[in-house]
């Protein structure tokens, strides 16, 4: 079943029902699946999974156009993953692809998730952390600016959360401009 349909929650089942023994050759099968998978989010999460980290994030980072119309949640939690394992090229991909599916949509009732990504992600930036091979944040927001800059709401959002406050991670793994 994992190899027709490949996820985390088949890999699991499929783990369950090997002995133990067994598991290190599965993780290699898997691993070798996922690197050959054409959807960068499925693949990065069961490398995630089979503990090659590195990997998803290179996964990610090469595929960065093609992550914009997959699962909303799904990438929101492989962000909150690369972020607690500091890779912080992984999590740039993906909130700048969930920031410009929001724009692209003209989806008002999610510019405030946008605003809080363009926030993460200048807190990124302002880290000081390598992006490379991934174009710069100042090129990204300008970019950002000149396409999508005659959206009112979503500017208002970000400009709501700048005035005066930093972002910051609730428990929820959200983050929260304070």
């Amino acid at each position: 079943m994992f190899e027709k349909h490949p996820s985390v929650f088949h890999l699991r089942q499929w783990l369950q029902h090997l002995p133990g023994a067994n598991h290190t050759d599965a993780l290699q099968r898997a691993r070798q699946l996922a690197l050959r998978l054409s959807d960068p989010v499925t693949a990065a999460s069961l490398l995630i999974e089979v503990g090659d980290i590195d990997s998803a994030e290179a996964g990610l980072v090469a595929e960065a156009e093609n992550l914009r119309h997959n699962d909303f949640y799904t990438l929101e939690t492989l962000a909150k993953v690369l972020r607690a394992r500091q890779r912080w090229r992984g999590e740039t991909v993906i909130y700048r692809a969930l920031l410009l599916d929001i724009l692209a949509r003209a989806y008002a009732k999610a510019y405030r998730h946008g605003a809080r990504y363009l926030a993460r992600l200048c807190e990124i930036a302002e880290s000081g952390a390598v992006l490379a091979p991934l174009r710069s944040h100042e090129d990204f927001v300008a970019e950002v600016r000149h396409r999508h800059g005659r959206k009112p709401a979503f500017w208002a959002q970000v400009n709501g959360r700048r005035a005066g406050t930093v972002a910051t991670e609730n428990d929820d793994g959200d983050f929260e401009l304070n």
